[in-house]
């Protein structure tokens, strides 16, 4: 895990935590905690980034936007 001090361009400032897998190099999880005024009006903002395409899975009801 990385832990990076964050100054974001429009103001906001987090101290953000990367996962990185270390079998593929790929980011698995970001948690940024805001220091201060936040994007979102929450003071923790966490990603979590699937890399097997195989298990996600559309809703039975979703609607495909490609054929709008």
């Amino acid at each position: 895990m990385k832990v990076f001090q964050v100054d974001w361009g429009n103001g906001y400032n987090a101290k953000s935590e990367v996962v990185i897998s270390t079998a593929t190099s790929k980011i698995i999880k970001t948690t940024r905690q805001f220091v201060g005024a936040t994007p979102t009006g929450f003071p923790v903002m966490t990603e979590i980034f699937e890399t097997k395409r195989a298990r996600i899975k559309t809703p039975s009801d979703a609607i495909d936007l490609r054929k709008e």
